[in-house]
């Protein structure tokens, strides 16, 4: 029979034997290594840019309810980087019984050339808000670079709008249309 001592000797040469091994080669025993040189690279900054290049022109015609009037504007992105079109605010709506029912919306028109009497044939407004309650939102848009579009702006009176709303106006409001890198 083998001896605990001579158990320990074979043991411990083994052990010795293995340290000498792994020491002496200098690396590691992985199975899959390797690696390339890649050469260097060149990162650039963009510019985005969005400019109104043709004014907001609203219909003044007296809104009663059920009425809705429209208008257009036109954005260009002259930047280099694509833009996603969004409404950032709707401001200077003071509140009152006509402006609680007045609802203001916002669309990107099919064509950069849509003129506002393409508006009203819009299926949907991506952007429709309540005056005194405006929120940030989407427009479902990105602009490419050096591209243009046309957005309609619509104002309706609720049907139901109470009495207190007639005679009533609301002052000129702000929309702040803005872009971001998709």
């Amino acid at each position: 029979m083998f001896s605990i001592r001579s158990i320990l000797k074979a043991l411990a040469a083994v052990s010795v034997a293995l340290f000498v091994g792994v020491v002496a080669t200098g690396g590691t025993y992985a199975l899959w290594n390797s690696s390339v040189k890649i050469g260097g690279g060149t990162v650039k900054a963009g510019a985005a840019t969005l400019v109104i290049s043709r004014a907001l022109t609203m219909s003044s015609t007296l809104l009663y309810p059920g009425l809705t009037t429209y208008g257009a504007f036109e954005v260009t992105n002259s930047g280099d980087v694509p833009l996603q079109l969004n409404l950032q605010s709707l401001t200077g709506v003071t509140s009152n019984g006509f402006t609680q029912n007045l609802t203001v919306s916002v669309a990107v028109a099919p064509s950069a050339s849509a003129t506002v009497a393409d508006c009203p044939a819009l299926s949907s407004y991506p952007w429709s808000r309540v005056a005194t309650a405006p929120t940030a939102g989407s427009l479902g848009t990105t602009l490419s670079a050096g591209a243009s579009a046309t957005l309609c702006v619509s104002t309706s009176l609720a049907s139901n709008a109470p009495a207190v709303a007639q005679g009533q106006s609301a002052p000129s409001f702000t929309l702040t249309v803005g872009g971001t890198q998709p």
